[in-house]
């Protein structure tokens, strides 16, 4: 199974967010570490959220942040990355 870094809530929360939203998600879908993987999102979104790799990359160089909002670079990456 994937390892992953173990992040702050606040993090997995704004994945979640992220999910929700924009569809997108920064933390692997197979991450054992996201307490927040079983949980469905709404009833009428049926499709998987978009796996944005080179952002996951960028939150696993950062691994002590406390939020993506610390990190222009994340920030910048996931929107560079929807919009690819």
């Amino acid at each position: 199974m994937m390892q992953g870094v173990k992040f702050e809530q606040k993090i997995y929360q704004e994945n979640l967010i992220l999910k929700k939203v924009l569809g997108v998600t920064v933390i692997h879908p197979m991450d054992k570490n996201d307490p927040l993987t079983g949980l469905t999102l709404t009833k009428s979104t049926s499709r998987e959220p978009v796996y944005l790799e080179s952002a996951n990359r960028e939150l696993k160089n950062n691994p002590g942040i406390k939020s993506m909002l610390e990190k222009k670079t994340l920030f910048d990456t996931i929107f560079s990355d929807m919009l690819a």
